[in-house]
């Protein structure tokens, strides 16, 4: 993470791929490192909101998609920020591609967690939102 810190777009879209790609894999180590030092999962969603450079985004929201995937460790560091309301809200992202991913990521999450958040599911703003 720290090519994502002290480098320019480039370098920061590099090590949000990176990072997802080793998760994805199943990447032990790099889950451990979430687990401890939670400011990864910030730092995404930092760059979602705040990044001005597309591929860094685009690799963020990638990122958080494969977190949504990842084991109940995981999960739970997300539930504990409110992920899914944060997804919902990541639907209005202007950017196709984006919302997309973040709609993509929402599913993953839900998926994993049906009993967590059936019942915001039900909820006919989420609908709303999730349909358009």
């Amino acid at each position: 993470m720290r090519d994502f810190q002290n480098g320019g777009p480039k370098g920061k879209a590099t090590a949000l791929k990176d990072v997802s790609v080793t998760l994805y894999s199943g990447g032990n180590i790099i889950e451990q490192y979430i687990l401890k030092d939670p400011r990864v999962i910030d730092l995404c969603l930092n760059a979602i909101a705040d990044e001005e450079d597309f591929d860094v985004r685009l690799q963020a929201i990638q990122l958080l998609s494969v977190m949504c995937q990842s084991g109940p460790p995981i999960l739970e560091a997300l539930y504990k920020i409110n992920i899914f309301e944060r997804l919902v809200t990541m639907l209005s992202i202007r950017n196709e591609l984006l919302c997309k991913w973040a709609l993509h990521s929402l599913f993953m999450l839900v998926v994993r967690n049906f009993e967590r958040y059936k019942k915001q599911l039900d909820d006919p703003q989420i609908q709303v939102k999730v349909c358009y």
